[in-house]
């Protein structure tokens, strides 16, 4: 429970501002909208995150940048483990091809 900066983040003008939001806390933020996202009422919210942070360059290249850092978070039942198989509501991963691999050679 509690509040996601990145649900908020006005990500069309405060490209800036959402990429500072990233930089604290990604992996609870994540988790949280993990635990969210199945909910009715969370879930198009959440998936307008991913659909951004899939499809906006410098959001990609951060997210991706955390992962390649902390690759074991997506082994399992790691906190960011449902981003190998969720995909944002226009079929893009988020988790790229470098870190796919990596995680698959582990």
């Amino acid at each position: 429970q509690g509040w996601i900066p990145l649900l908020y983040a006005d990500y069309a003008h405060r490209r800036g501002a959402v990429l500072t939001l990233m930089a604290s806390h990604l992996r609870e933020q994540l988790a949280a909208m993990h635990a969210i996202i199945d909910s009715p009422m969370s879930r198009p919210k959440v998936l307008k995150v991913l659909r951004m942070l899939a499809t906006v360059p410098p959001f990609y290249d951060a997210l991706n940048a955390y992962i390649g850092t902390h690759i074991h978070l997506l082994s399992g039942h790691g906190a960011l483990s449902f981003l190998l198989t969720e995909r944002s509501s226009t079929s893009t991963t988020i988790v790229d091809f470098t870190n796919r691999r990596t995680w698959l050679q582990r």
